[in-house]
């Protein structure tokens, strides 16, 4: 109930908020268009959404974001609940109730544990020192699933991966894997960022397939499509339990070209009020230029290290020293197709303590009049390097197809110089996963092919 009156708040008011680029809107003012129902694209299902799409594509990033900074994760833990503990057999054996019966003392007590198995970890350094970590939080029932193997059944009981002082101490299921290798990596964080539970589900055509017709897509109703909210998670997300966290923090970092800065208004909202207002022109990235001019220590970083000494205050849309804890700091990505977006992203991984967009696009002294010619001055044009990199920095969160996808459009896109200098610093990522799916579908672990 809780979450479909979210939603459904959503679906009412959503239609009503719209978002437009600032030069954008001076042009539909200079036009006459003069109310914002006329202008701009409509807001589905946003990242801000806990459990939707955009949200856990977000964690995706932020951990590969951290993988990439730190490096990759060793282990990988796994920590069930166990219905039988104590303190809640406790609370249910005098009323004669199954731990089914009460998820809220299930959820409570979980909460309990996990947070001192967590403390444990961080903080006394159970395992050793802990440079970084994160997690998503699970609620599903056990269903008795076991596996038979050589005729034996085999459950949780018999895993064997496991730390003897954790077991003891929890009394509980507590799988742990060595994960430190890179091809496995990518998966893990997909896996553990999948998204909510669905239940099973038929999918039937509503015609005879020859309707060409096209489909509105409505991410609301993808989303409640098959939804299924388990007791548990129902009563874990009723006390506001967290449901994901990671250490260090990751800041998303947006940018964008002069006046395409992005601004929020609602239908009912005339452009020339919306355009009068005084933090129009104002966000994240040009607060960055001013703080270069505010701060010398800030001079000296770029973009993404810039978070680690420095927090972006939104009330007031600027940025202020950093007192205490460090901030992984995160480029979104955006394709080579962007064009001149694309260019200025390439320019913020190496330009440090700009003052403005000409800071950005000025090399060896010398003001270009795109950030593409910016890059061809700083040699990432000319050698191809930039789609090199490019490959190189979107194999840290993407899959092997999503690689071999951008490549194809980088080829189609007739802008590479030496597609084949291209593919012999890249094929090895290329590559990615094309052995396991061709060892899957001939059934053959022994199969083994060169690349070319």
């Amino acid at each position: 109930m809780m979450e479909s009156e979210r939603l459904r708040w959503l679906r009412k008011n959503q239609s009503k908020l719209r978002v437009g680029k600032y030069h954008n809107l001076n042009e539909y003012n200079s036009n006459g268009e003069t109310h914002g129902s006329n202008t701009g694209k409509r807001i589905v299902l946003p990242s801000s959404y806990v459990g939707s799409r955009r949200y856990v594509d977000q964690l995706y990033f932020d951990g590969m974001a951290i993988c990439s900074y730190i490096g990759f994760p060793d282990l990988f833990i796994t920590f069930t609940c166990n219905p039988n503990w104590p303190e809640i057999q406790r609370l249910l054996g005098s009323v004669h109730l199954k731990a089914s019966d009460r998820p809220d003392i299930i959820s409570r007590v979980f909460k309990m544990k996990f947070d001192e198995l967590l403390s444990d970890i961080t903080k006394k350094s159970l395992l050793g020192k802990v440079l970084a970590y994160g997690f998503p939080v699970y609620r599903r029932r056990d269903n008795g699933h076991t596996v038979l193997k050589n005729g034996i059944q085999v459950d949780n009981r018999n895993v064997v991966p496991y730390n003897a002082k954790l077991l003891t101490k929890y009394q509980a299921h507590i799988n742990m894997e060595w994960c430190n290798q890179s091809t496995s990596i990518k998966y893990l964080f997909k896996y553990i960022n999948k998204g909510y539970d669905r239940i099973t589900a038929a999918i039937v055509p509503n015609d005879d397939g020859t309707s060409n017709q096209p489909q509105n897509i409505d991410e609301i109703k993808q989303y409640i499509d098959c939804r299924y909210v388990s007791p548990s998670e129902a009563s874990w997300r009723i006390f506001s339990f967290p449901i994901h966290g990671r250490k260090p923090a990751v800041e998303r970092l947006y940018f964008h070209c002069e006046g395409q800065n992005s601004i929020y208004y609602t239908d009912f909202d005339r452009i020339n009020t919306v355009l009068e207002k005084p933090s129009v022109t104002e966000s994240m990235f040009t607060s960055w230029f001013e703080a270069n001019c505010k701060y010398p220590e800030a001079q000296n970083l770029t973009y993404s290290k810039f978070v680690s000494k420095f927090v972006y205050v939104k009330k007031k849309r600027e940025w202020k020293p950093r007192q205490k804890g460090y901030t992984i700091g995160r480029l979104i990505w955006v394709p080579p197709t962007t064009g001149e977006l694309y260019y200025l992203r390439l320019m913020l991984t190496h330009v440090k303590g700009p003052r403005s967009y000409n800071d950005i696009k000025t090399v060896n002294n010398v003001k270009y009049d795109t950030f593409r010619d910016a890059c061809f001055a700083m040699g990432f044009i000319s050698d191809d390097r930039e789609f090199i990199a490019t490959i190189k920095e979107a194999n840290h969160w993407g899959s092997g197809q999503y690689l071999r996808l951008l490549f194809v459009h980088m080829l189609l896109s007739g802008s590479i110089n030496r597609p084949r200098h291209v593919w012999s610093k890249t094929c090895h990522l290329l590559a990615d996963g094309i052995l396991y799916a061709q060892q899957r579908i001939a059934n053959n672990r022994g199969i083994i092919f060169p690349i070319l």
